[in-house]
């Protein structure tokens, strides 16, 4: 799976792909240079899931603090 098909999954989308690569990961038939591209593509999904809650977090945040009374 590309770099750019990475990008326009969905936070369950790329966690459901992560579960797959951790259980293929685990399987010990499994080739070397397939362990690596499923290794590489774990790590950007990882890392696109990381970007997303971040991003989901501080929208969170600014929606609270945007509908928080006024304090005097």
């Amino acid at each position: 799976m590309s770099n750019s098909q990475n990008q326009t999954m969905t936070f369950q989308q790329a966690l459901n792909r992560l579960e797959v690569i951790v259980e293929e990961l685990n399987n010990s038939n499994i080739e070397l240079e397939q362990a690596m591209n499923l290794f590489k593509e774990g790590l950007q999904l990882s890392s696109q899931c990381e970007d997303q809650l971040k991003h989901f977090e501080a929208e969170m945040t600014e929606l609270v603090t945007a509908n928080q009374p006024a304090r005097n």
